[in-house]
């Protein structure tokens, strides 16, 4: 078992950074034409959440800093003069990347070029991961948990358009609430980020329309007597604030979807109007149930669980193969046997034994790294790991199908491998006087019958 640095996050650096492709490519993004202000973010914060500390097989869940790419930018060694544990690159902004140091986190709007705090309300600690999932960015710290930002929505709009606006509001993420409220389970909110260029003169509105045009929902900025009563009111009954804020830079104003009446929205589309700085702007609102049962819950994460096993045994079967066959070809090149009869024949041997063994050895690391295809049991381990942290947050993850059918395929082309090519080389290597490869009970890592359901993904238990 490796050492566990933070609550569910593993120390190892053993595969490619994703900032490898962003640091090739050439493509402008809209930020990097204008200079991001500490207050155009202020209203983002993290959400701290305490896992529960679980025996696990573990393999990284985020990208730390080391892989070819990462470490030729001077960049990502360090920032700000604190060295860079993680990164995480944005798959919907290019451009968009954070970084984990040993203070903190930060944000750099032009692939690296220019990086700038994310600390906001996390205290300073070594962040040794990050990823994110759907809209959310998790940073696993060491000795102060797991950190959320549920909602990367400015951060992914910010630009031109909203630096030179008067006032602007971002669209907002698409929520999912609770299909039955009234069973106690508390339905998500609906986060609207609005920037001021500069304080209001007047007052600001916030208005929800449903897809009729018509009015469900007001909020505005005045702070009246009845303003501010019912705003007391609505925060002692565990609701949310009625009243907009007025600072300069980002603001934050959560919904908590109830419709004027008090009752819960109904799932639909809707349309948010904002009026500040005598400029109105409108953003879509997209509002849907979350189905999922309790049952259903404990079943994805039995696949998911199922899913990390096979990967995480499989890939500590793979690095004790990987081990010997470099203790192997240590031997072929360190031993010299006396007599030059003996010694051209071993030079002979030893040479096929180590075509041999850099063969199998670029076979294993083809199922570590993955292709154009199908990517490799690391990736696979570290996302369904990542949807792991996202379910026991509270949150829906991305989609595990795709990463159990690449499990799938990465473990029947190991279990090939180890029940083929392996005792072929162990034969092989003997002529040159080696001893046999570790060989791995693959079939034990996880039954993958032929037949499995098309839910089952690779994943049944």
């Amino acid at each position: 078992m490796r050492s566990v640095c933070t609550i569910a996050f593993v120390c190892v650096a053993a595969f490619t950074s994703p900032l490898a492709a962003s640091a090739q490519s050439d493509q402008k993004d809209s930020a990097s034409m204008v200079a991001v202000s500490p207050a155009q973010i202020s209203a983002l914060r993290w959400r701290h959440v305490d896992l529960p500390h679980e025996p696990h097989h573990g393999q990284p869940v985020g990208a730390p800093v080391g892989g070819p790419g990462a470490k030729d930018s001077p960049a990502l060694k360090s920032v700000e003069g604190s060295q860079v544990r993680s990164v995480a690159e944005d798959p919907l902004r290019k451009g968009l990347l954070f970084a984990g140091t040993e203070r903190g986190v930060y944000v750099s709007f032009d692939r690296a070029n220019h990086f700038q705090s994310l600390q906001l309300n996390m205290p300073a600690a070594s962040v040794r991961h990050l990823f994110i999932q759907q809209n959310a960015l998790f940073a696993g710290t060491e000795g102060h948990g797991l950190w959320i930002i549920d909602d990367l929505a400015p951060l992914r709009q910010i630009g031109a358009d909203s630096v030179d606006a008067p006032s602007f509001l971002f669209k907002p993420s698409p929520v999912m609430r609770a299909s039955n409220p009234a069973s106690g389970a508390a339905p998500t909110e609906l986060v609207f980020y609005y920037e001021l260029k500069s304080a209001p003169a007047r007052e600001l509105t916030l208005e929800i329309h449903d897809s009729h045009g018509k009015s469900v929902r007001r909020f505005t900025s005045f702070a009246g007597k009845t303003a501010a009563a019912e705003d007391a009111a609505a925060k002692s009954a565990s609701q949310k604030s009625s009243i907009l804020s007025k600072n300069i830079g980002l603001n934050r104003f959560a919904w908590d979807l109830r419709s004027a009446d008090g009752g819960f929205i109904e799932p639909g589309q809707y349309e948010a109007i904002f009026i500040g700085n005598d400029s109105l702007m409108k953003q879509p609102v997209s509002i849907s149930i979350d189905s999922r049962t309790p049952e259903l819950q404990a079943l994805e994460l039995k696949r998911i669980d199922s899913g990390i096993t096979a990967s995480a045994t499989a890939i500590d079967q793979m690095t004790n193969l990987r081990n010997a066959i470099a203790d192997r070809v240590r031997t072929i090149h360190t031993e010299k046997p006396s007599g030059k009869a003996a010694a051209a024949q071993r030079l002979e041997h030893g040479q096929e034994s180590a075509a041999a063994l850099h063969d199998l050895d670029s076979k294993v690391t083809k199922i570590f790294d993955g292709d154009a295809v199908t990517p490799g049991l690391l990736a696979v381990h570290r996302g369904l790991s990542q949807a792991r942290i996202a379910i026991q947050a509270g949150m829906i993850p991305d989609p595990v199908n795709p990463s159990c059918s690449a499990l799938e395929t990465n473990l029947a082309a190991w279990r090939d491998l180890d029940a083929r090519a392996v005792p072929e080389i162990s034969t092989l290597i003997a002529k040159s006087s080696l001893a046999a490869l570790p060989t791995a009970t693959v079939m034990s890592i996880m039954a993958m019958p032929q037949e499995s359901s098309a839910n089952s993904g690779g994943c049944a238990p």
